[in-house]
């Protein structure tokens, strides 16, 4: 899920190769438009939910993994606000 986001949101942009190439070119990058197509048309923040099921979908659970899981998803709720 994390793979497919990053591609709809523009893989160059995701990666940092779009001002990488802008500078060896000498030109302004042109940033893309925000994406509304793929995952991003069912939800606003499809890397943000990948982000969170990554934390929670562990084989087993321990103290320090729930702690971990808690703070970043916690994160993703309060952050796009």
């Amino acid at each position: 899920m994390l793979i497919k986001t990053s591609w709809d949101a523009g893989a160059e942009v995701q990666s940092g190769a779009l001002g990488w190439m802008s500078l060896m070119r000498n030109a302004t990058p042109k940033f893309p438009n925000m994406p509304n197509g793929g995952l991003f048309r069912i939800i606003r923040q499809p890397m943000y939910v990948a982000f969170a099921l990554t934390f929670w979908t562990v084989p087993t659970w321990t103290p320090d993994q729930m702690a971990l899981a808690i703070g970043p998803t916690a994160y993703c709720f309060a952050a796009p606000s």
